[in-house]
């Protein structure tokens, strides 16, 4: 069997080029669960630009925060300050 080559293209422009010349951050974080609002949290409290992108529409319908460790209960109390 023989596979065949996917149609050519246009080159995709990398996050990197886009980001930077239009938003001047270095980082994408890509989801807004309790991973990437801590990552977005930290990367702010050290100074370092980023840009966060979601797919769904941002409503909450319940808290979620019941659900997180001690340890990172420390880290949200650590940002709110």
């Amino acid at each position: 069997m023989q596979l065949s080559r996917p149609e050519q293209q246009e080159p995709v422009q990398t996050f990197d080029h886009i980001a930077k010349s239009a938003y001047g951050a270095p980082v994408l974080i890509v989801g807004a669960g309790p991973v990437g609002l801590g990552l977005a949290l930290e990367l702010a409290y050290r100074n370092v630009r980023s840009i966060l992108i979601e797919q769904s529409d941002g409503v909450v319908r319940y808290s979620k925060m019941g659900h997180i460790s001690v340890r990172s209960m420390e880290h949200c109390r650590r940002w709110a300050h």
